[in-house]
């Protein structure tokens, strides 16, 4: 996984948590319209979503040791990410 979309991605992710995306749909279209995440993944969520939230996380924990404070998860984010998570 690359670092930079992991970058954008914990933000979406953070986003999601503190209410300012209301839906995973509407990160998934904005992650790819308003600031250009690849449309392959299906978006910023679907991409966290594809790997599994705990692996997600535990490769955000390990950039955060490596590059600092900018790919932490709290366990806040991390149990948003699973309430809001897609069943299919």
């Amino acid at each position: 996984m690359l670092r930079p979309s992991t970058s954008k991605t914990s933000k979406t992710a953070r986003c999601l948590q503190e209410g300012v995306l209301t839906s995973v749909h509407d990160g998934n279209i904005g992650s790819i319209f308003g600031i250009g995440f690849p449309a392959w993944t299906g978006g910023a969520l679907q991409f966290i979503y594809g790997q599994g939230v705990d692996a997600f996380a535990k490769r955000c924990a390990e950039l955060a040791a490596k590059y600092g404070a900018g790919f932490v998860l709290t366990a806040e984010v991390i149990a948003s990410l699973k309430q809001h998570q897609p069943v299919y």
